[in-house]
């Protein structure tokens, strides 16, 4: 995958992938998953056709899951993943002035456990509680400042969550209805954040690029929920929302404009709440297996900030509340499809991600303005 960048450079990408899992299907009331994981990567960043950093990465795990239908309605899950990963950075702008120290590696391994209660109330409603540990590997990050800018750090550390969910799926009026709600905590240690820094490689002035620093802990606490609805034959709607509390727990920043305590700052790129929702009608046309369909979508995103502080003097982190419209009408079939589109119908002008400083803007992801066209897909095996 080659990807064009914000400030005039490339991500190419190549990666392999592959995934082995055996899953029981015994009559009795235990059943298992076990499989094993394995990921190569190797990303090459340059600008100007010359390459400025090589990152490369290995990933494997094994993992192993356990059914257990203690009754009727209650099953417990047991899960288990061991995940490795061993990782090399090697900062080729610098390499000859670094030496040794151009290459930075990293070995990280995690073991993450589930478990989970689910209990089927009846034949519409079943409320579950599930506990579960994540985690992301550490790795190192390439001076594009050469060695101009302070903020820099070349190493970071795995960051970690316990995931604690409660939840209920119901559904009402012969299925017609379905609720589906949660309400969740996330403890967060050693956070990783994306932190801004000078690049003099690019050809593009006052140009940043971001690193990967490691910050305190941090939590979440929210409720989502999401509501499908099939008021008669053809028609769908969906409704869904949630509202997040995403804080630090402790810490301090130093920054140009003093030290800052994090404690009760909201996390970078964290908006309070979202919602959304979309109605489709489907119609039958003629008898060829065709169908007609029309649809619209709505979104609402809520302002989030892009970095810690928060607030300072002088900056603008903060994004912008938007929302969007999606409009959409076409003809499918079971092998193809074909659409016309109108995506941010009001031609809504916001951003999700603002970094500024004094005078200057920095980096600015704003939504893509109103656009219409047509698009047609092909499906091969006709399903």
């Amino acid at each position: 995958v080659d990807i064009d960048t914000h400030s005039g450079g490339t991500h190419d990408t190549e990666a392999f992938s592959q995934e082995l899992r055996f899953s029981s299907d015994n009559d009795g009331n235990i059943n298992y998953t076990v499989g094993a994981y394995y990921r190569t990567v190797e990303t090459t960043e340059g600008s100007s056709g010359a390459t400025r950093s090589l990152e490369e990465a290995d990933q494997r795990s094994i993992f192993g899951q356990v059914y257990w239908d203690i009754s009727d309605t209650l099953q417990a899950t047991f899960g288990l993943r061991y995940s490795a990963q061993d990782s090399t950075v090697t900062d080729v702008l610098n390499q000859l002035v670094l030496g040794p120290d151009a290459v930075g590696e990293g070995s990280f391994n995690d073991v993450s456990p589930k478990f989970a209660l689910d209990y089927q109330i009846d034949d519409n409603t079943m409320v579950y509680g599930s506990i579960a540990k994540g985690f992301r590997a550490g790795s190192a990050n390439v001076d594009l400042s050469l060695g101009t800018d302070p903020n820099y750090s070349r190493d970071f550390d795995a960051d970690t969550i316990w995931n604690y969910e409660i939840g209920s799926k119901t559904s009402f009026l012969d299925n017609r209805i379905t609720v589906n709600a949660a309400l969740f905590f996330i403890d967060w240690s050693d956070i990783q954040i994306d932190r801004p820094i000078s690049d003099l490689t690019a050809s593009t002035p006052d140009a940043i690029t971001f690193i990967v620093k490691n910050g305190d802990d941090a939590h979440s606490v929210g409720v989502e929920a999401d509501v499908y609805i099939t008021p008669a034959e053809g028609w769908s709607i969906v409704l869904g929302g949630s509202y997040v509390e995403a804080e630090y727990d402790n810490g301090f920043i130093d920054s140009d404009y003093g030290q800052f305590e994090l404690k009760g700052m909201r996390l970078p790129s964290s908006p309070k709440f979202v919602a959304n929702a979309s109605v489709e009608k489907e119609f039958p046309i003629g008898t060829g297996g065709m169908d007609g369909f029309v649809r619209a979508d709505y979104s609402l995103r809520g302002a989030s900030f892009a970095d810690v502080p928060n607030e300072a003097p002088g900056t603008d982190f903060e994004g912008d509340d938007m929302t969007l419209i999606h409009l959409r009408a076409g003809v499918r079939s079971d092998a193809w499809e074909a659409q016309v589109y109108v995506r941010n119908l009001t031609d809504e002008d916001a951003s999700s991600f603002d970094f500024k400083l004094p005078g200057t803007l920095l980096f600015s992801a704003r939504v893509p303005p109103k656009s219409v066209g047509v698009s047609f897909r092909l499906r091969f095996g006709g399903g």
